[in-house]
């Protein structure tokens, strides 16, 4: 509770030093000015909140994601993932019941889940009696590990390899004959005028991967963890890589405030380390730095740092993303792909947010805040009551049918819960006409709203296991700790 209280007047000192300190322009309105200067304080202070600090979690995904997912929840050794499982296989089993029949049977899910659990102790314990006592040398934040010297050679192979008919040995054969002019045409022509960074280079530069070592407070980790298109593995996070204090913090004065904050954090650690190794995390700030290792292709890394190197992004992972950048061009030498990123922002701005905060108002109409609301957002809510006025539609007339054919005749005083098949049909349904589910929605079968019967329940059955990575679903979830990593 003292480190949400240190984390408040943190906060607000920090604001107030900003706005003394940065004049606003004319041309912006106040209202943006002060969300600009809230942002920037937002971004220095955010370190001494501990990783049990809660937020919200949005998941998309198909159902053999989700099933891959809950087994793998269920075998963490937090209990928070573990009960957060059966929260969303509860939630989920309402839309999508036959994609996740066997997340629970101890004999499919069960043993799976018991698998990864038993391998991951076994190994745990053998690295820590091999390496447990071994001294930590001192490395830069960011070491770029692994790379391949002959991967331009290789990228250019890749590049004219749909526009050939030659075997891919003999495309590289003559790529190594090329001149530097020959080379650099190649490139650029695939590369071509990129306008904004969201016009990216294709499939020829996943030829290319990289394998980083980074060292960054774990607020960078969480939000460089978000990409998908990348292999993560990290480390248990601990006080022990000492912490990162940003310099707006001292300008105004609340260094002290910061370090004390970071002194219980790492105290109340180590009160809990030796008797809830795991659950000991929680206590620790995401100042605090943590190690990890991300692997990537060329392709995502025009992405990624381009992205994180935005101005808008926070100084922790822009650092980390320019590191890269140079990395690549200067130390793996791969001149032609850090070339191709040519939407990296080396500089930031006074305000990292006052852009798009500018943007937002323009949208508004000039307008302020929260009291006129985008058209767009207006737009989705009618979009939303729209769709579940439908649902409740549909429910309505789905049980008006049925208990019209309870009346008519066959069982008029028998009420049997839905049989597997037909439910397997009512997703079967849905994946045939709108390959895919909100876990907010009820699931239709047919234009009549009634599940195919006999044969058609085989055939829609079988075509819906078939479908089964396409059949995806929407999962909201709240208030889950930072820590926790799905």
């Amino acid at each position: 509770d003292r480190m949400f209280d240190s984390y408040s007047l943190l906060l607000n000192r920090v604001t107030e030093h900003v706005r003394a300190t940065v004049p606003r322009d004319d041309a912006d309105s106040d209202f943006v000015y002060r969300m600009a200067t809230r942002a920037k304080a937002l971004d220095a202070v955010r370190g001494v909140l501990p990783a049990a600090a809660l937020s919200n979690v949005g998941i998309y995904g198909s159902g053999q994601a989700f099933e891959s997912l809950l087994i793998r929840m269920r075998s963490h050794p937090l209990p928070e993932a573990r009960h957060y499982a059966d929260l969303m296989l509860h939630e989920l089993r309402k839309v999508i019941p036959s994609f996740l029949r066997r997340v629970d049977l101890p004999e499919r899910g069960g043993r799976w889940s018991h698998y990864l659990a038993s391998t991951r102790e076994r190994t745990a314990d053998l690295v820590d009696s091999l390496f447990g006592q071994t001294p930590v040398d001192h490395v830069e934040s960011v070491t770029l590990v692994d790379w391949d010297p002959e991967a331009e050679d290789k990228l250019l192979a890749a590049i004219c390899y749909p526009h050939t008919h030659l075997p891919e040995h003999q495309l590289l054969e003559r790529i190594r004959s090329l001149g530097a002019t020959e080379r650099l045409a190649l490139v650029q022509a695939y590369v071509g005028d990129r306008e904004n960074r969201r016009h990216k280079p294709g499939r020829a530069f996943e030829r290319v991967d990289y394998r980083f070592d980074v060292l960054s407070d774990y607020g960078a980790f969480r939000d460089l963890q978000r990409h998908r298109m990348l292999t993560i593995e990290w480390q248990s996070l601990t006080p022990n890589h000492g912490y990162v204090r940003p310099e707006l913090v001292e300008e105004a004065g609340m260094a002290e405030v910061f370090d004390d904050a970071m002194a219980r954090s790492a105290a109340l650690y180590d009160a809990l380390k030796d008797d809830f190794p795991q659950q000991a995390q929680y206590a620790v700030s995401m100042a605090y730095r943590m190690r990890y290792s991300m692997q990537f292709n060329a392709r995502e890394a025009v992405h990624l740092l381009e992205l994180r190197s935005s101005p808008q992004g926070h100084p922790s992972y822009r650092r980390v993303a320019l590191e890269m950048h140079r990395l690549i061009d200067e130390q793996a030498g791969h001149r032609a792909v850090a070339a191709a990123m040519t939407h990296m922002t080396t500089e930031a701005p006074e305000l990292e947010r006052l852009e798009a905060e500018r943007r937002a108002e323009a949208r508004r109409g000039g307008a302020g805040p929260r009291r006129d609301r985008p058209r767009a957002l207006q737009a989705v809510r009618r979009d939303v009551d729209l769709a579940r006025a439908q649902t409740r539609r549909v429910v309505l007339q789905e049980a008006g049918a049925r208990q019209a054919r309870r009346i008519e005749g066959r069982s008029p005083l028998r009420v049997r819960p839905p049989r597997r098949a037909d439910v397997e049909a009512h997703s079967s349904a849905c994946v045939r006409r709108r390959h895919s589910v909100n876990i907010s929605s009820t699931t239709r079968s047919g234009r009549s709203g009634r599940p195919s019967r006999s044969a058609g329940v085989r055939e829609s059955t079988q075509y819906a296991r078939s479908e089964i990575s396409r059949g995806c679903g929407v999962f909201t979830c709240g208030e889950v700790s930072s820590l926790e990593s799905v």
